[in-house]
């Protein structure tokens, strides 16, 4: 998982609340009534649980409005 603050349409890596974002996302998967069978379904967890996300080849994006 990999987290990015976007402003204005530029996004940059979030390096100092990275942990802090993954931690949130980990909470909200543990938290969720049904279990993410795979990486799109812990796309859709984390987006019903407000986050904005994209789901690459290799990760999951989490964007942080700035």
């Amino acid at each position: 998982m990999r987290a990015f603050t976007e402003t204005n349409g530029e996004r940059k890596a979030v390096s100092h609340m990275a942990k802090a974002v993954r931690g949130e996302v980990a909470r909200a998967l543990l938290l969720a009534r049904q279990e993410a069978k795979d990486a799109e379904g812990a796309a859709a967890i984390a987006e019903a649980a407000g986050f904005t996300v994209e789901l690459g080849p290799a990760s999951l994006d989490v964007i942080v409005r700035g």
